[in-house]
């Protein structure tokens, strides 16, 4: 058994954009390289290597050891001469390319296995029925011509979810030809957007998408609130229209949170049953409250930690730091010595260890006027 490991690469309609674009083909994927994307970077490392070093709670623990556990069984199941493949780019013909996280070719049984990992918590379409899936089938089918069977298995450990589907060479065609419609719709010059609640809400140019502003126009006018004549935040020319939107914003913020607010209420006291939506919980962040005290606790604990080594893993609040100061001043009489201007020395004493975020600008209502 041996192991290939492959770059990723990028392609134009990405095998794991497809299905949102079959929905919508104007959708544009939001740039997340957030915790989250890094996140599951880091967890698909760790599978990947069966490393459980790179795990930072238990939870992520739990999850790569659930995967590692799964993939070691598929390639019990298969012939003891597999191929496993890691990380593997799939040309799916002439339209698309992306990257399988398992590949297991058995060629004794003519077969291969392709395991996708999904760290996430956000439900997934079923193996049989997911088009990214669909893309790489028909990438391993190019890639490996004497194989007869692709099962594909979907796991998502943190959802309890598993999905499993089989297919043969005899169903390339059919995928071949979902792909190329969903590519020929986006290619479309005439494209129209299409509204729909699972691309939606990670599509980048929401905000300015003609059916999420009738969506947003027909929550306001049931309100009897006043309109602005033109919805479109980039198309709002007159300083009036600005301030109605300005005024809509709040409201349509407020009356989200409110909405999952109540809807989680519901839920767990009223027993209420939501379709399509399911109570969930995960550990909070962890905070250390008092930082002297866990310094000291951990160098007694640990002999072989510094002081100096633990500074490097904390964070100095500037903030607190010139209250402390202002606060020592007040009580030694030290009255000239005002906020301001030990706030002022401190950035100076601490200028090549601190960095200052840009400055946020904001509109807020004028007191006094409506």
């Amino acid at each position: 058994m041996s192991e290939v490991v492959d770059k990723k690469s990028h392609a134009k309609y990405s095998p794991s954009s497809l299905e949102l674009l079959e929905l919508c083909p104007c959708y544009a994927q939001e740039q997340r390289a957030g915790t989250a994307a890094s996140d599951g970077t880091r967890l698909h490392e760790a599978t990947e290597k069966s490393d459980l070093t790179l795990c930072q709670t238990e939870d992520e623990e739990d999850a790569v050891n659930r995967c590692v556990e799964y993939r070691n069984e598929v390639i019990k199941s298969m012939s003891s001469g597999c191929i496993v493949s890691n990380e593997v780019l799939l040309k799916v013909e002439d339209m698309t390319e992306g990257t399988g996280d398992v590949v297991i070719v058995d060629y004794v049984n003519k077969l291969a296995a392709l395991i996708d990992w999904k760290f996430g918590r956000v439900p997934v379409t079923c193996a049989q029925d997911n088009v990214q899936m669909q893309g790489y089938v028909l990438g391993v089918f190019t890639a490996y011509p004497k194989i007869d069977r692709v099962d594909v298995h979907i796991v998502g450990p943190r959802m309890d979810f598993l999905s499993v589907a089989h297919y043969k060479r005899t169903d390339v065609d059919a995928i071949r030809r979902r792909i190329k419609l969903i590519i020929e719709r986006c290619e479309d010059v005439n494209k129209q957007p299409t509204a729909n609640e699972k691309c939606c809400r990670y599509c980048s140019i929401k905000a300015t998408c003609p059916r999420m502003g009738e969506a947003a126009l027909a929550v306001v006018r049931s309100t009897g609130l006043p309109l602005p004549s033109e919805f479109e935040p980039g198309r709002m020319i007159r300083p009036e229209d600005r301030a109605v939107a300005q005024t809509m914003s709040y409201i349509l913020e407020d009356w989200a949170k409110k909405v999952r607010e109540y809807n989680i209420k519901a839920v767990i006291e009223d027993g209420i049953s939501i379709p399509g939506f399911e109570i969930k919980s995960r550990k909070g962040n962890t905070t250390v409250v008092d930082s002297y005290v866990a310094l000291k606790k951990i160098i007694g604990a640990y002999d072989d930690i510094t002081l100096d080594e633990l500074l490097q893993a904390c964070s100095v609040s500037v903030a607190q730091v010139c209250d402390q100061l202002y606060a020592k001043a007040q009580i030694a009489g030290k009255k000239g010595e005002t906020k301001k201007a030990i706030r002022e020395n401190v950035m100076e004493l601490l200028k090549e260890v601190v960095a200052e975020q840009a400055t946020v600008t904001f509109l807020q209502r004028v007191k006094g006027k409506e």
